[in-house]
C-alpha cells in the first residue's frame, strides 16, 4: 500500500479536487498508523523472545532529543503547542543504542502531543540524575492526565486508559510497554507522576558512558 501511495504522491496531483487529496492524506495517515502498529507489534515479539540485542555507544542524548523534537515541529505547530528543552551544557555522554534510544523518545512525545490538548505544553528536559551514574530525562505534559488507579497498568501491553476515548485519541496501547521494556534493557527506569486533568510528566534514566 505504500509503494502506491508513493507513486500517486510523486504524480502531479493538481488535477484532484480539494476533497481528493484530503482523502488521500487521510490514506496516508492510516498507513503510517498501521506500519507503526506492525513495527511496535514485531518489536514486543522480539523483546519478549529476547531477540533485540542493544549496540551500546557513548551518545550526546541532548543533541538527539533535540534532532527528534525538530522531527515533530510539524505536530507542535498544528496542535499550537508550546514545547519547551532544558539542557544545560557539559552533561555527560549517555552509553545507549541510538536507533532504541530514539524509539523510546519517540514514544513518550508522540505520547505527550496525542494527549495533550490544542494550546496546551510540553517541556522537555535533561540533567544529571540523582542517582549517580546515570542522566535523567523527563518528558512534561499539561494533557488528560491518567487516573490514579490506572497509573501503574499503562506499561502494560495493550493497555490503554479509560479516559483518552474522551478526546478520540488512537492507539493500540503498546508505545509505552515498548518503552518500559527498551529503557530497562539499556539498564534504566521509566516512572511517572500524573494528576488527572492536569498532566503526565514521565521520567526516564539513561547510564552515562564511562569517561
Amino acid at each position: 500500500m505504500t509503494g502506491y501511495l508513493e507513486l500517486l504522491q510523486g504524480n502531479d496531483t493538481s488535477n484532484l479536487t480539494p476533497v481528493q487529496r484530503e482523502y488521500l492524506s487521510i490514506i496516508e495517515g492510516s498507513t503510517q498508523r498501521l506500519v507503526s502498529i506492525i513495527t511496535d507489534l514485531l518489536d514486543v515479539t522480539r523483546l519478549e523472545s529476547g531477540r533485540i540485542a542493544l549496540v551500546l555507544r557513548p551518545t550526546d542524548l541532548g543533541a538527539l532529543i533535540e534532532s527528534i523534537m525538530a522531527e515533530h515541529a510539524g505536530e507542535f505547530t498544528a496542535k499550537a503547542l508550546e514545547v519547551t528543552l532544558n539542557r544545560p551544557t557539559g552533561l555527560p555522554d549517555a552509553l545507549c543504542d541510538i536507533t532504541r534510544a530514539r524509539q523510546i523518545l519517540n514514544h513518550l512525545l508522540n505520547n505527550a502531543i496525542k494527549f495533550t490538548l490544542a494550546g496546551g505544553c510540553i517541556a522537555v528536559s535533561l540533567n544529571r540524575d540523582a542517582e549517580e551514574g546515570y542522566l535523567l530525562l523527563t518528558v512534561a505534559d499539561s494533557g488528560i492526565g491518567i487516573p490514579p488507579a490506572e497509573q501503574d497498568k499503562v506499561f502494560e501491553r495493550f493497555y490503554r486508559a479509560s479516559n483518552v476515548a474522551y478526546i478520540g485519541a488512537a492507539g493500540a496501547g503498546l508505545g509505552l510497554h515498548l518503552a518500559r521494556s527498551l529503557v530497562e534493557l539499556h539498564g534504566g527506569r521509566i516512572w511517572l507522576e500524573s494528576d488527572l486533568d492536569h498532566g503526565a510528566t514521565f521520567y526516564v534514566t539513561f547510564p552515562i558512558a564511562d569517561s
